[in-house]
């Protein structure tokens, strides 16, 4: 698959998860909130509905070049869909919850008795014979309400937010999945990075180029200029910000580093400076924005 198919939001989205990924490689994108909502855990960039997110990641999988994988699955209540959900054991016998797990001993006369109740009988409660030859079972569950003794208790769910109670198996869930990268789509993402592309432009057009210069701003914080290419007469260094896609978000989000950053403080700098955002594509509103921060744009072919 061409690059050139792809949207700069696609671009990014790719980048993005690659950024992402943990130790096992793959990236969670999602998460679920205490009132059921579906949640994104990474900055994903520009105004996007996490509903049109997971078309678009569906459709990156379709095209090979993600992979998703379970990752985990969340209980939400069915009736006000909130995940603040307590779990509730219950006697199988008499639906009570006062269980309790203990060791279980077995009389020769069949009968099951719990430690915890064994310690105050002095005789068999089924046959009445002597309690000395006993022999101990594992783990069982007994109810202190009705005396019955169980291997699995009831399971339960109550909604601490609109009290719904019902079987653990009657809660609505959501399926979160995580994606990673394919080799197609690494291989895509990599022959489409924009930084890449327009290093090898400036230094084909006469300027030396270095990017991930770092520099301290004037508040004292530190940053990381994308590209500072200065060209080879010495009439002109340009600072770039370079993204998939330049919108107007992206610009207000790096307005801060524009703004705090003087020339001098950029080592290396001679002739004019100017800024520039640069990108794939560039969104129509962000034009007004640039001129806002005093930053020109540019299209990377």
């Amino acid at each position: 698959m061409s690059s050139h198919s792809l949207t700069a939001e696609e671009l990014n989205l790719l980048n993005t998860i690659k950024n992402h990924a943990g130790e096992n490689g793959y990236a969670k994108i999602f998460d679920v909130n205490e009132d059921g909502k579906l949640v994104t855990v990474v900055e994903i960039g520009g105004e996007i509905s996490n509903e049109e997110l997971v078309k678009r990641l569906d459709l990156l999988v379709e095209r090979g070049l993600l992979k998703s994988a379970f990752d985990s699955k969340v209980l939400v209540c069915v009736r006000c869909g909130s995940k603040r959900l307590r779990p509730k054991t219950l006697c199988t016998a008499c639906v009570s919850e006062d269980i309790v797990k203990s060791p279980v001993y077995l009389h020769g006369c069949g009968a099951l008795i719990p430690e915890i109740a064994a310690s105050r009988l002095t005789s068999c409660p089924k046959c009445g014979e002597s309690l000395s030859q006993l022999k101990v079972l594992e783990y069982r569950f007994y109810c202190r309400a009705c005396g019955a003794i169980f291997e699995e208790p009831r399971a339960f769910l109550e909604c601490l937010g609109c009290g719904w109670s019902d079987h653990l198996k009657n809660a609505d869930q959501i399926i979160l999945e995580k994606y990673t990268l394919t080799n197609e789509g690494l291989s895509t993402l990599v022959s489409a990075d924009p930084l890449s592309r327009l290093v090898r432009k400036l230094v084909f057009e006469g300027y030396s180029v270095r990017p991930g210069v770092k520099v301290r701003g004037i508040s004292g914080a530190e940053y990381v200029l994308d590209v500072v290419a200065v060209k080879r007469d010495g009439s002109e260094t340009i600072i770039y910000m370079v993204f998939y896609k330049v919108s107007p978000v992206e610009l207000v989000n790096s307005a801060v580093k524009r703004l705090d950053v003087e020339k001098t403080a950029v080592e290396g700098v001679v002739g004019r400076v100017r800024w520039v955002a640069a990108g794939l594509e560039i969104d129509p509103g962000a034009e007004q924005v640039a001129k806002t921060f005093g930053v020109d744009l540019e299209l990377i072919s």
